[in-house]
């Protein structure tokens, strides 16, 4: 990607695993950066993470991707975002 490109990102919902490394280098591939979600993150945990970093896709282990709404893309230089928590406990996104 060029200079001031954006990249979007890919939530994967997938269990730990060799499996998930594919998933993730094929994402890469394709020109996502990937928020690895936990496979048995609670619903609500999930809704919170999605809402506050606003991936462009979520894929989940059936390997179809569902658009998400308003999504929020990345720099081009960023591969990973990583669901942390401040002292409000709320998800935050680094990147």
């Amino acid at each position: 990607m060029n200079a001031g490109a954006q990249r979007p990102v890919l939530a994967l919902r997938r269990p730990p695993g060799p499996r998930f490394l594919d998933e993730i280098e094929r994402a890469w591939a394709a020109g996502y950066a990937v928020l690895p979600l936990p496979a048995d993150l609670p619903a609500a945990a999930l809704r919170s993470a999605l809402d506050a970093l606003r991936p462009a896709l979520l894929d989940d282990a059936t390997g179809r991707g569902e658009p998400l709404p308003e999504p929020l893309a990345t720099g081009d230089d960023v591969a990973l975002v990583v669901v942390t928590s401040g002292s409000t406990g709320a998800p935050k996104g680094s990147r």
